[in-house]
C-alpha cells in the first residue's frame, strides 16, 4: 500500500468479500480497498464498502482504525461532491487521529477540511488549517506534506491580490523545489498549475505557459485533465495566441465544475471581444453570469448552511463524548472509593462495637464478682 499502489488495488481486486467468515476481515478488507482505490486517484461513487467498515469501527475501542475510517469515508463523500457530508466525516476523523496520534493521517485530514474551507470561500478558516497541516508536516519531516501544507497556502494569498504575489510564489517555489526531490509528480502537477495561474495574474504569460505545459505533462489522465486544460488555454491567451487559447478552454467546458465553468466562458468572451465579435462575446459573458449565479446559490443556500450545522453536529457529539468519558472517569474513581470507605467504615464500625461488647462484658463479670464479694 505505501510503495506499489497499483499492486496493493490488484491484489485487493482479485478478494471477494465473501471469502471472509467474521466481520473484522470484512471491515479490515472494505477500508483497505476504499483506500487503495483513493490512493490511486480512482474516482469513487459508491459508499457501501467503506459504510460497513465504519459501521464496524464505531462499536470497537480501536480509535485509530475507527479514525482512519471515517477519514476515507470523508474521502469518497468528496469524489461523489457531496461536501457537507465529506466535511462532517473529516470533522469526526481529525480528533480520532489526534488521539490514536497518527500525526501525518491528521495533516491530511486537516488538508481536505482546508480545501473544503476554501472551495466555500471560507478562506481564513482554511489558511488556518493549512497553517496547522504545515506545523505537522514539519514535525513528522514529511516533504510531500509540507510542500502541500505551502502551496494550499500560497493558493490563498493569490486571492488576496497583487501585494501578496510575491509572497506566494516564494512558497511556491519552495515547495516546487522540495517536491521535485522526491519524485512526486502528482504534487508537482498541482503546484506548477498554481504557479501558472500566479504568473498569469502577474502578467508573465511565458512563465504562465511553461508551467501550464509541464503540469499537462505531469498529468496522468490528460484526456480528462478540465482544469489543466484551462491553466493552458489561459496562459496562451495571456501570451496573446488567441486560437490554442481558444483550442483549450473550450476542453476545459466539459467539466461538470460550475467554477471552472464561470472562467471558462468569460475568458473565452474576452477572446471573442480582441477579435471583434461584440456579439458571440456578449452571448459568452452571459452564459458566465449564468453559471456564477447557479454557483453562488448552490455555494451559499445549500453546502455552507449544512456544513454551519455540521460544525455545530459534530461538536456537540463529541462534548457529549467527553462529558461522558468524563463521568466514566469519574465512576470509575467514584465507586473503588466509596467501597473502600464503606468497607473501612464497616471494618472499623464492627471492631467498635466488638470493643464494646468486650467491654460490657468485662464490666458485667466485675459487676458479678462484687456482688459475690
Amino acid at each position: 500500500m505505501q510503495s506499489q499502489l497499483d499492486s496493493a488495488l490488484n491484489i485487493l481486486r482479485g478478494i471477494s468479500m465473501e471469502n471472509f467468515a467474521t466481520q473484522v476481515d470484512s471491515a479490515y478488507y472494505s477500508l483497505l480497498l476504499t483506500q487503495a482505490r483513493d490512493k490511486n486517484y480512482i474516482v469513487q461513487t459508491d459508499d457501501s464498502l467503506i459504510r460497513y467498515a465504519v459501521a464496524y469501527y464505531d462499536k470497537t475501542n480501536d480509535v485509530r482504525m475507527q479514525a482512519k475510517a471515517h477519514y476515507y469515508w470523508g474521502c469518497v463523500y468528496r469524489d461523489m461532491n457531496r461536501q457537507a457530508e465529506a466535511f462532517r466525516e473529516f470533522l469526526i476523523a481529525a480528533p480520532l487521529m489526534e488521539k490514536a496520534k497518527e500525526k501525518r493521517q491528521l495533516g491530511l485530514v486537516y488538508n481536505n477540511i482546508g480545501f473544503i474551507y476554501k472551495v466555500q470561500d471560507f478562506n481564513e478558516k482554511a489558511d488556518s488549517i493549512y497553517r496547522l497541516m504545515e506545523v505537522i508536516a514539519q514535525e513528522v519531516k514529511d516533504t510531500a506534506l509540507w510542500s502541500e501544507a505551502l502551496s494550499r497556502q500560497a493558493s490563498i494569498d493569490i486571492t488576496k491580490g497583487e501585494e501578496y504575489f510575491p509572497i506566494a510564489e516564494q512558497k511556491l517555489s519552495d515547495a516546487f523545489v522540495a517536491v521535485d526531490r522526491v519524485g512526486n509528480n502528482g504534487l508537482k502537477a498541482n503546484i506548477s498549475a498554481s504557479l501558472s495561474n500566479l504568473y498569469s495574474r502577474m502578467d508573465e504569460g511565458e512563465k504562465a505557459l511553461y508551467y501550464a505545459k509541464l503540469t499537462l505533462s505531469l498529468r496522468r489522465d490528460t484526456a480528462r485533465a478540465y482544469h489543466t486544460f484551462f491553466i493552458l488555454g489561459n496562459a496562451y491567451y495571456k501570451c496573446r495566441q488567441y486560437d490554442s487559447a481558444t483550442f483549450y478552454i473550450n476542453k476545459s467546458l466539459v467539466s461538470r465544475d460550475y467554477g471552472r465553468k464561470v472562467d471558462a466562458y468569460m475568458r473565452l468572451a474576452d477572446i471573442a471581444m480582441i477579435q471583434g465579435d461584440t456579439a458571440l462575446s456578449v452571448e459568452l459573458e452571459r452564459n458566465s453570469s449564468a453559471y456564477k449565479d447557479s454557483l453562488y446559490k448552490f455555494r451559499r443556500s445549500v453546502v455552507v448552511s449544512e456544513m454551519i450545522e455540521v460544525e455545530t453536529d459534530v461538536q456537540t457529539m463529541f462534548q457529549k463524548l467527553y462529558y461522558e468519558d468524563l463521568l466514566n472517569t469519574y465512576l470509575c474513581i467514584y465507586i473503588p472509593v466509596v467501597v473502600i470507605i464503606v468497607v473501612v467504615t464497616f471494618f472499623f464500625y464492627i471492631n467498635d462495637i466488638k470493643e464494646k461488647m468486650i467491654y460490657c462484658k468485662r464490666t458485667s463479670n466485675n459487676w458479678k464478682r462484687s456482688i459475690r464479694i
